[in-house]
């Protein structure tokens, strides 16, 4: 599973070589990368400021690193790698 850069959402099944577009996301290129990335500047500067408080934690992030890991890992090894149930979902 994977964006690519202008919005397309892609699928490739395990062992399959070709990936197929499964949805597409219309954008405005000033908003569609240049402006999330604006609003989490903004965010974080808000944070470590003291204005705002943090949305998420590095510890809310650690079950997507296992993941992605796990992808990789997938993907060298070409084959499933399994997740304990509590980083599947």
């Amino acid at each position: 599973l994977f964006l690519d850069g202008s919005g397309q959402l892609h699928v490739r099944k395990h062992g399959a070589q070709q990936s197929q577009s499964v949805a597409s996301v219309e954008f405005d290129e000033t908003t569609f990368g240049g402006g999330c990335v604006k609003a989490l500047i903004t965010h974080v500067v808000e944070a470590l400021l003291g204005d705002a408080a943090m949305e998420n934690t590095a510890k809310d992030y650690l079950p997507v690193l296992h993941i992605c890991e796990a992808a990789y890992r997938s993907a060298q090894q070409g084959q499933k790698i399994s997740l304990p149930e509590s980083e599947a979902r």
